[in-house]
């Protein structure tokens, strides 16, 4: 006799008067009375039904996991068929081994740090003694690995001489583990033009070169109030 049968037999022969199935079971349904789409997979159930059938020397497995497929072929008797290989483990496996290799690559590319970039906004610009416009930046260096790193800082793509406040001229800033900087950066353009700045990074330690884009803002209507204001003390002087 087949394990299918030994289980169809148990069935029948089912007669636990304390029903451990279903007092165990956290929604409360009766699984003898076939899939419920309430059931929630827990397998309590299957532990109790199996402690049952064991201690009185029945054939266990009368409450298990199994496939639409092979309940039907249990109900009229036939083999239980497993396959291992089939469409719907060949798709997992597949989009297993898709997850795996994404995330190596991402893990492979990976970078030390992160760099943002936020303009001043008041003011916008400001108009030197000199006739020179500077700009401010607030820039933010992200530290992601586990011990502290320097960091490079340049401006490209204006002809600007950059500063950067509370830090020596070419010196690297140095970012914490695991922690993050803020570095005020001012940027001077002696003929001043409306333009793209790209902020560069380069760790000084690694080979990862981070970047970030702003603009330059000249802020023409600052200026010629500027101008109007010089012009009129130099008038009252003159006066």
């Amino acid at each position: 006799m087949s394990g299918i049968d030994d289980r169809a037999d148990a069935r029948q022969r089912c007669h636990d008067d304390r029903n451990l199935c279903v007092s165990v079971c956290p929604i409360g349904i009766d699984i003898r009375e076939g899939p419920n789409f309430a059931c929630i997979n827990c397998g309590l159930c299957i532990d109790a039904c199996d402690d049952v059938t064991t201690a009185l020397a029945r054939p266990c497995g009368l409450i298990d996991y199994e496939s639409w497929t092979n309940i039907e072929r249990g109900r009229r008797g036939e083999d239980r068929v497993s396959r291992l290989v089939r469409p719907k483990t060949m798709v997992l496996t597949g989009a297993c081994l898709a997850l795996a290799a994404g995330m190596a690559v991402m893990f492979a590319n990976r970078t030390s740090g992160a760099i943002s970039v936020q303009h001043d906004r008041s003011p916008v610009a400001v108009v030197l003694s000199d006739g020179s416009v500077r700009n401010a930046y607030t820039i933010k260096l992200l530290n992601k690995s586990a011990t502290p790193h320097a960091f490079d800082l340049k401006a490209e793509g204006a002809d600007a001489a950059m500063a950067i406040i509370g830090n020596e001229a070419g010196k690297p800033v140095i970012v914490p583990a695991d922690g993050s900087e803020a570095i005020r950066v001012t940027l001077t353009m002696v003929r001043p033009q409306n333009t793209d700045v790209r902020f560069v990074t380069r760790d000084v330690a690694g080979k990862d070169v981070l970047s970030a884009f702003d603009r330059f803002l000249f802020n023409n209507a600052a200026l010629q109030r500027m101008i109007a204001r010089d012009f009129r003390c130099f008038f009252v002087m003159l006066v």
